[in-house]
């Protein structure tokens, strides 16, 4: 009787698996949702193991899913993600993106319990990788090579300005540098000016990108090395485009001084 009562239990054990797999995918929205909440959970609980076991089968199924329901997934788990570890108010959700950065910053300072988990790591890595898939990139857009290289007082910093419009766009060499501050991007200064040291002076001339290309540059930072401490900075300039001197838009590059 013992050994039927078992074989019955482990088959209903089965079925109740395999139902409640079946019914992750149905809904994107409220999946991320479910998942996140059930993870955080057993983490208050002090049960990291669970929480991590948790993610796993959303994962499988929705890797492979439609790039609408992989967004939709990711955005409900890090909606819920934010309501719960940043706490948000109950004023309203604000747009996704504009979430993404300080729930990367939990995350990454979330301490070792978590990021030692596979399947948070993963989790992580995946809602990156599907936002960047869905975010195609500007078809004007600067780039700075090498950009977790750069060292404090760095005389130079390469750059390349990339033009995927089927116009030409100039540039000059004006550019100014911004250092983050929580959550705010703060003007960098020019070096204090003493008696033998130059004033920041920008020569005259016109860079031309023609359609499809790209063009290689380098910036010089000296005017700005004294101020440049260990950080995320970004570099911003300003390009005509369509060869247009009545039109900027204004392109930034992010890197990071280590030491």
């Amino acid at each position: 009787m013992k050994k039927s009562l078992s074989s019955i239990l482990l088959l209903i054990a089965i079925i109740m698996a395999g139902c409640t797999t079946e019914k992750i995918g149905m809904n994107p929205t409220a999946d991320g949702r479910e998942m996140m909440y059930e993870c955080l959970s057993y983490l208050k609980e002090g049960d990291a193991e669970k929480a991590n076991a948790v993610i796993a089968p959303y994962l499988e199924i929705y890797t492979s899913r439609p790039l609408s329901e992989r967004l939709a997934f990711c955005k409900a788990s890090s909606e819920s993600y934010w309501y719960e570890m940043i706490g948000s108010s109950d004023e309203g959700w604000k747009e996704f993106l504009d979430r993404i950065r300080p729930l990367m910053e939990w995350y990454v300072h979330s301490g070792t319990a978590l990021s030692s988990l596979p399947n948070f790591n993963r989790l992580h890595e995946f809602q990156v990788a599907t936002i960047a898939e869905a975010t195609p990139p500007e078809p004007i857009r600067m780039e700075i090579e090498n950009p977790d290289s750069i060292k404090a007082h760095a005389d130079s910093i390469v750059v390349k300005i990339i033009n995927e419009t089927d116009g030409k766009v100039t540039f000059g060499e004006m550019f100014w540098l911004e250092r983050q501050e929580g959550n705010d991007w703060v003007t960098v200064p020019y070096n204090p000016a003493g008696p033998d040291e130059a004033s920041a002076v920008w020569n005259a001339v016109a860079y031309i990108i023609f359609p499809q290309s790209t063009s290689r540059h380098v910036d010089h930072t000296g005017f700005f090395n004294k101020n440049l401490t260990k950080g995320d900075y970004r570099l911003c300039r300003t390009v005509n485009p369509d060869d247009d001197r009545t039109r900027t838009d204004t392109l930034r590059a992010e890197f990071r001084i280590l030491e």
